[in-house]
């Protein structure tokens, strides 16, 4: 817990972006960029951010040597951009030699940094993994976190998460696209029937009477009159009704217009979530097609 309450000295190197702006393939097309009179062979640039990450000041008395960001040997240091905010921090401008560069840092207060932005003639994987040295009393070394990897490695996590999400889902919605076209050919061949059945009660208003007994009757019921609408209880039947009951109830079932509104609501509903469905499964596949995933 006393830890917390120590004074302690911290400095840490974040790599924070890199970027190829030129590579070796544009070149070769027959772009060129010179700088001061030489052709670069490679074009990248690197954001960088010196962060005081203790709770004391770095302050110029306890620097004995000042902070130097070293690159291998084949990185050319093309210049070195600072935030405008961040100069007063500085005796003055960072100071270039080839692949080292030199920061004359003069005051740098706790949660305080520099932001750089190196260019160089090199790629970006000699750019991300810089050498920082530095004399300062207090402190031991300089961390160095590279956070461009991380920021990679999630974007990869990410997209990973998302194709297999989009891959679930093209399968969710596969299997209602199915389901519903099954249920639209069911509700409609359903429809059609109480439409037949409607037309014959007019035209043949005692075609009923050709069945005889309770049996026949729903036996009739069970070919004609939707699982829906028996399951609604809109057939007011009972064991005890007659032959004559039953009739006149079915009649009533079929001439009433609420049982095609209920069918017909089915139908449009299963056609809406049906077409919804095959429409997100067409986009998921044709950007399979396309090469998207």
């Amino acid at each position: 817990m006393w830890d917390k309450f120590k004074n302690t000295t911290a400095l840490d190197l974040r790599v924070i972006e890199a970027v190829q702006l030129v590579n070796e393939e544009a070149f070769e097309s027959g772009f060129t960029v010179n700088h001061n009179g030489e052709q670069l062979q490679n074009l990248a640039r690197v954001n960088m951010a010196l962060i005081n990450t203790g709770n004391t000041a770095i302050s110029q008395d306890q620097i004995i040597a000042q902070p130097v960001i070293s690159f291998p040997d084949s990185v050319s240091v093309i210049a070195v951009q600072v935030e405008k905010q961040d100069l007063k921090k500085l005796e003055s401008k960072p100071k270039v030699d080839r692949n080292v560069i030199t920061i004359p840092l003069t005051l740098l207060n706790p949660d305080e940094s520099i932001t750089l932005k190196i260019y160089a003639d090199s790629g970006i994987d000699e750019l991300i993994g810089p050498v920082p040295i530095s004399r300062i009393k207090y402190l031991d070394e300089i961390e160095v976190f590279n956070l461009v990897d991380q920021v990679e490695s999630a974007g990869v996590r990410a997209a990973t998460a998302k194709i297999g999400k989009l891959n679930r889902d093209s399968i969710k919605y596969a299997f209602l696209a199915i389901i519903s076209a099954f249920a639209i050919f069911a509700f409609s061949r359903d429809f059609k029937r109480q439409l037949k059945l409607r037309g014959r009660l007019r035209d043949e208003p005692d075609f009923l009477d050709q069945y005889e007994n309770q049996k026949e009757l729903k036996k009739f019921i069970l070919r004609n009159v939707p699982v829906q609408v028996r399951s609604k209880g809109l057939l007011n039947l009972n064991e005890s009704s007659s032959v004559e009951e039953i009739r006149h109830a079915i009649k009533d079932c079929v001439k009433s217009s609420l049982l095609l509104k209920i069918l017909l609501f089915f139908i449009v509903m299963f056609l809406v979530s049906g077409g919804l469905a095959w429409y997100y499964f067409w986009q998921y596949f044709r950007m399979v097609l396309q090469g998207y995933y």
